[in-house]
């Protein structure tokens, strides 16, 4: 979320503080997941989310979250270098913080094996598919 937005002094969020926020997503990520996830957080909360798909870079999904034009869910390791401006916060669900869909993959050809990205560099709840 940009710095200054309602919900930046919170510690934390639930589902419930997001319900009418918009949610931006970019088609270069996996947005189906993403889409998904939001659907099956926020439709309990009795309301669809509001979601707006952008033809663009992560990057410039943070700049549109800069300027107010809506939220975003994002890994925090895809933050490292887009950080300013932006405030995040971990989200509560009915079991404990929620772990945002995510995949790895890369070309047969491409000299990275399964074993170089372990799930220390990713989280212990790190699920290959």
């Amino acid at each position: 979320m940009p710095q200054g937005h309602p919900l930046a002094d919170r510690v934390s969020l639930r589902w419930t503080d997001l319900v009418g926020e918009a949610f931006l997503l970019s088609h270069s990520e996996p947005s189906d997941e993403v889409r998904n996830f939001l659907f099956d957080r926020i439709r309990p909360q009795g309301r669809a989310p509001v979601i707006v798909e952008h033809n663009v870079s992560l990057p410039t999904i943070f700049r549109m979250v800069r300027a107010g034009q809506g939220l975003s869910l994002c890994l925090e390791s895809a933050l490292a270098d887009s950080a300013q401006g932006l405030e995040c916060r971990e989200v509560i669900g009915a079991h404990g913080p929620e772990l945002v869909p995510a995949s790895a993959c890369w070309l047969p050809n491409t000299k990275i094996p399964r074993s170089a990205v372990s799930s220390a560099s990713c989280g212990e709840n790190t699920v290959w598919r």
